[in-house]
């Protein structure tokens, strides 16, 4: 009796993966059944739907890689006003993600509220408190932390950094971020062997 060659795993959908995503009505339009995640992802970018690009890749990673991929576009961002803020935020964000104990994570999100929760250094340091562990107070009952959530707010962390520098460097910045998001995906750039911040 001969053995039945194994059948290769079939390469995720986009279609499963969507419902997780706030899609624009122009990047549902692209989104077809047999399309899988690699395909539509490309369909975005050659559709210059970086936005929806964002959204989507970050849904693709686990948290600490898209959180990674956060910190390398907000950095990315900053500008020599903004750097001095957000720099104690990201520094507090490598250490969890280098040392992850809760007492770090907490730390990530004492630190990011002092440069607001509606910027996107803030944004990422919220992702980091809201993607694993309790979100309760310490010694109270246990919630657990919705990484979904955490999702959403890296993917606008990514874009407000897109953002920062106005409409017109906008969509430029959103294409870098996601050559960026690219390597991350691939693991070709990870906290544990990072690439530069910046070129030079």
């Amino acid at each position: 009796m001969t053995t039945p060659p194994t059948s290769a795993p079939k390469p995720p959908l986009a279609a499963d993966l969507v419902q997780e995503v706030k899609l624009s009505d122009a990047a549902q339009q692209w989104l077809q059944p047999h399309l899988t995640i690699e395909q539509y992802f490309d369909v975005l970018n050659r559709e210059q739907l970086y936005s929806d690009g964002i959204r989507f890749l970050t849904q693709l990673l686990p948290p600490k890689r898209a959180i990674w991929w956060g910190c390398l576009c907000v950095w990315a961002a900053a500008d020599a006003r903004t750097c001095v803020a957000v720099e104690p935020v990201l520094a507090s964000v490598l250490l969890w993600l280098r040392e992850p104990q809760d007492t770090h994570r907490r730390a990530v999100a004492a630190v990011a509220q002092t440069v607001g929760n509606m910027t996107a250094a803030g944004m990422l340091g919220k992702a980091v408190f809201l993607s694993e562990g309790s979100i309760s107070f310490p010694g109270q009952p246990e919630v657990r932390a919705d990484g979904k959530v955490a999702l959403q707010l890296v993917a606008s962390s990514i874009l407000m950094a897109a953002r920062s520098a106005g409409a017109t460097a906008a969509s430029g910045s959103m294409r870098q971020f996601l050559a960026i998001g690219v390597d991350v995906y691939q693991g070709k750039n990870s906290w544990e062997r990072p690439k530069p911040f910046r070129e030079g």
